[in-house]
């Protein structure tokens, strides 16, 4: 991928600029176990300090995880998966949840 200069647009009438990203959009889900399909956590958001495991965990701590639905669809420039599965857990392993 080859980087290209942002483009910067100043708008006088308004009080905010505004910034066009350029790069690659992700647009499908990074994690290999939710594949694309949002997952609610098991029960309710998992609180911090909690043993539990990825699959009751399900997108909680995904950057992606809009606590309703996945921004997959959205488009986002950022690795879309679970923290729980970027730490190398995988679903039916127990961890302790610490953000």
């Amino acid at each position: 991928m080859q980087y290209e200069k942002p483009t910067v647009v100043a708008q006088n009438e308004v009080t905010e600029g505004v910034y066009a990203h350029s790069g690659t959009l992700y647009t499908t889900c990074s994690s290999q176990y939710m594949n694309g399909i949002y997952q609610a956590p098991a029960g309710g958001r998992i609180p911090v300090g909690t043993e539990t495991t990825g699959r009751k965990m399900g997108c909680q701590t995904c950057p992606g995880d809009r606590n309703w639905a996945c921004r997959c669809e959205e488009g986002s420039y950022e690795l879309l998966m679970p923290q729980w599965e970027k730490d190398g857990h995988t679903p039916d392993e127990t961890f302790l949840y610490t953000e």
